[in-house]
Order: structure tokens, then C-alpha cells, then sequence
């Protein structure tokens, strides 16, 4: 996880713990069976039993006067796996749909979800009635997505 180079650097340390947090979240991104308990250092593997006792990371963060725990070190890894599945915040390009109106919310959720694009770049009609093949266009693009 962590190269322990022989420096005593805090700065570098920092760096060091940042690309870890950022990797580690990747990978349980990537691979979704990875448990933030699946994390462990050098020494806790060892104490299970399934790795060498060289202390690392532990033994590099306090040599860097670094207060890290491997217990802080998944929260850490927690937070960026949040931040990296939070989802981006969408703006509905419609300027027909004011965002006090009772059904915005179910019009943002269509048209991040595909189930709509609108009558136009910037209109979605909301006045409009919806023909029977537009429904059907809706259905099945519901459809879809549920069975993903």
C-alpha cells in the first residue's frame, strides 16, 4: 500500500496516505466484493495470520510524526468511495420546468435516467399531451433500465 523509503518527510507522508485513500477507493469501486474490512495493513495481516510482521504502515506514519490509524485510514477510504459514487448533480436544460414545480423532481429523474430528452434541447412541454408511441418510447426505456 504505502513505500516506506526511509524518509521522515510529513509532507511526503501526506502524499503518500492521499494516493492510498484515492487507490484503495478505486479498487473498491472496480471490485465491489472489496470490504473496507478487506483493508488491513502489514501488521494487522500479521495478527490474522496471513502476513509479515514489518509494521508498515503504522510504523512510517509515526516515524513522519503522522497521527494515522489504519481505523482512520478506511473511513478515509469510506469518504472517497462516497465522493466517487456520488452522483453529479444534473441541471435540466428544460427552462419549461421551473424547480418549484410539484413534478421537477420526477422530470430531473427521466432525464437523467434517459427516459426522456424533452421536445426540444430546452422544452419539455409539460402542458403538452403525450402520444401513444411517445408512451410507448417512455415504457420501453423503462424497461431497459430496470433490467440492467
Amino acid at each position: 500500500m504505502i513505500e516506506d523509503n526511509g524518509t521522515a518527510d510529513a509532507a511526503h507522508c501526506k502524499k503518500l496516505y492521499d494516493l492510498a485513500v484515492e487507490y484503495c477507493a478505486s479498487l473498491c469501486k472496480q471490485f465491489p466484493t472489496i470490504k473496507l474490512s478487506n483493508i488491513v495493513s502489514h501488521k494487522e495481516a500479521h495478527a490474522k495470520g496471513r502476513g509479515s510482521n514489518h509494521g508498515d504502515p503504522e510504523n512510517y506514519w509515526k516515524r513522519c510524526g503522522m497521527s494515522y490509524t489504519m481505523a482512520g485510514f478506511r473511513k478515509d477510504v469510506e469518504k472517497a468511495l462516497a465522493a466517487q459514487n456520488a452522483p453529479t448533480p444534473t441541471v435540466l436544460p428544460f427552462t419549461d420546468v421551473a424547480a418549484d414545480a410539484y413534478y421537477y423532481e420526477a422530470v430531473l429523474w427521466a432525464y437523467e435516467n434517459g427516459i426522456t430528452t424533452g421536445t426540444s434541447k430546452t422544452k419539455f412541454s409539460p402542458d403538452k399531451p403525450v402520444s401513444r408511441g411517445q408512451m410507448v418510447v417512455f415504457l420501453q426505456r423503462l424497461y431497459e433500465l430496470i433490467k440492467k
